[in-house]
């Protein structure tokens, strides 16, 4: 199956038969499988919330659900095929549920639109002797009467939350659920079924100016006004593009800046040094880092290493700018999902302050961590790190004055 990388988010290119047989697939699985519905709004937010990004593309499944998609991977390559819209994918599940006496579990935000009420009507007005449980809940804490829903058994998942909160519920909550087979966050889908909200005709949507429609015909959900929505349109419309052409056209000839974290520890007048090994590649072991988001380097590295530890019982000791800089090359590439000629690194010392059992590595990152002496730090680097270590480590002996 083909895929299109847009934004550093990976989007197949599959037509809507190949994607229900997919699903159907999934459903009559033993394993657990999630998808999702992309469109522009999710590529931005994507970009500053490393856990969304994380989930957009370990999805079993990530279809195009947005005209702009299909205009920005005539910038990427392979072309999407086809715009596969969530709402209409919803049915089909419905149907294919009806059918094949599958057991659907829904759960819907309780500042939505559609009520509980409001949408078991419809569904049971639509989909005669469908077999499904409803539960509301809060987004942002959701709780959840797991016990009921494992006693149902379902085995698809509906989400109504809106992203990044179905994304990040799925992710964090589908394995609680083990009948569940196929997951998928729907936004506000059931308000088309409802009829609290109205889709756009036909040639509107052909002609890719559905996100217009909604700003001068849907209703607003609270506590977001006008304006928040007319924001979140811009952003999706314009912003989106300009994001599309900053990558392909001007980030390729710029260095990415990036933060580098050098955590460490003193313990019985020895240094001990933080690496941790990334998730997609075995011994592949690092020092934290991460990009800049235009943030001065100790705010983007405090922000960085909290994310990443989990935890900031940690203080900064010094930062350093521009200590270590490297073009792109093949090898390289691959860890990068940002479009640039290379990378500009600064440096923070930070020492921990805290206690082991503090750390909560972030698992869409890394896989395992570890404390290492600071005499042995460079041979359990991988490859790929030894050069920019050996500086830092250069670096750091000075800071302290003195050697280790």
């Amino acid at each position: 199956m083909k895929q299109t990388k847009i934004l550093g988010v990976k989007i197949d290119n599959i037509s809507k038969r190949e994607v229900m047989n997919k699903l159907i697939e999934y459903i009559n699985s033993d394993k657990q499988h999630y998808f999702t519905t992309v469109n522009p709004e999710f590529l931005i937010m994507a970009q500053k919330d490393e856990e969304f990004f994380n989930i957009l593309n370990k999805a079993d499944l990530s279809l195009a659900d947005g005209f702009g998609i299909i205009l920005a991977s005539f910038f990427y390559r392979p072309i999407i095929r086809a715009r596969i819209c969530g709402s209409d994918l919803i049915k089909d599940i419905l149907n294919y549920a009806l059918q094949n006496n599958q057991k659907i579990f829904i759960l819907i935000w309780d500042k939505g639109l559609s009520d509980k009420q409001e949408i078991s009507f419809q569904l049971n007005k639509k989909y005669p002797n469908l077999k499904f449980i409803i539960q509301k809940t809060q987004r942002n804490s959701p709780i959840i009467n797991f016990e009921k829903v494992n006693n149902f058994n379902p085995k698809i998942m509906l989400i109504a939350f809106g992203a990044p909160y179905q994304e990040k519920f799925i992710s964090r909550n589908l394995s609680k659920i083990p009948s569940v087979k196929l997951a998928l966050g729907i936004g506000g889908a059931f308000d088309f079924l409802t009829k609290k909200t109205r889709r756009a005709p036909k040639f509107i949507r052909a002609v890719g100016m559905e996100w217009f429609w909604r700003l001068i015909k849907h209703p607003v959900r609270k506590p977001v006004n006008k304006f928040e929505r007319s924001k979140r349109i811009f952003n999706s419309v314009f912003l989106f593009l300009g994001l599309v052409l900053k990558e392909k056209f001007i980030n390729p000839f710029f260095y990415r800046k990036n933060v580098a974290c050098f955590l460490y520890k003193k313990k019985d007048n020895k240094v001990k040094i933080f690496l941790a090994e990334r998730k997609d590649e075995q011994d592949h072991w690092q020092i934290p880092q991460g990009g800049t988001d235009n943030e001065n380097l100790k705010t983007a590295g405090f922000r960085e290493l909290k994310e990443e530890i989990g935890t900031d019982k940690f203080k900064i000791k010094a930062v350093f700018k521009n200590v270590y800089k490297y073009k792109f090359n093949k090898k390289i590439k691959k860890y990068f999902v940002k479009n640039y000629k290379g990378q500009k690194q600064g440096l923070i010392f930070a020492e921990f302050k805290g206690e082991d059992r503090d750390i909560n590595i972030s698992k869409y990152e890394f896989s395992h961590w570890k404390w290492v002496n600071i005499d042995e730090v460079l041979e359990q680097v991988h490859p790929i790190r030894k050069q920019a270590m050996q500086k830092f480590l250069n670096i750091f002996r000075l800071f302290n004055k003195r050697k280790f």
